[in-house]
């Protein structure tokens, strides 16, 4: 039995095994499991990762869903917005820079940046 295992009451790994989310099984076996599931780009092209990629403007940014963007002159909404769907890409399925939505994306989030090297925008003027 594998070293974290030993310190959990319950084995997780029959409910994240049988998930119906194709990405929660492929990480649970490559991660969990130390098996060789192979590349991770598949995940790119599942339905719940391809809706996230809808969208993305020809800047590299997305559109912020919300319905009164105005409200907040000083939120940078489509950054915001960017940070999400950039988070989710990268977080649940593995996106990398390989893939050119999130190579777009990055130099978006990157042409916000000020000159002293922070980027602001998201959260007002933070």
């Amino acid at each position: 039995m594998s070293l974290w295992r030993i310190k959990l009451s319950l084995n997780p790994l029959e409910p994240l095994l049988a998930s119906k989310y194709e990405a929660v099984r492929y990480f649970t076996r490559r991660d969990l499991l130390n098996e060789d599931v192979g590349p991770v780009s598949p995940l790119w092209d599942l339905p719940e990762s391809r809706r996230l990629l809808r969208g993305q403007q020809d800047d590299g940014s997305w559109l912020y869903p919300g319905k009164n963007p105005e409200r907040y002159p000083d939120v940078n909404y489509r950054l915001l917005e960017t940070f999400k769907r950039l988070r989710l890409l990268v977080g649940k399925y593995a996106f990398d820079r390989s893939h050119p939505v999130v190579e777009r994306a990055a130099e978006y989030v990157l042409s916000c940046q000020t000159e002293e090297g922070d980027i602001r925008g998201a959260y007002a003027s933070q």
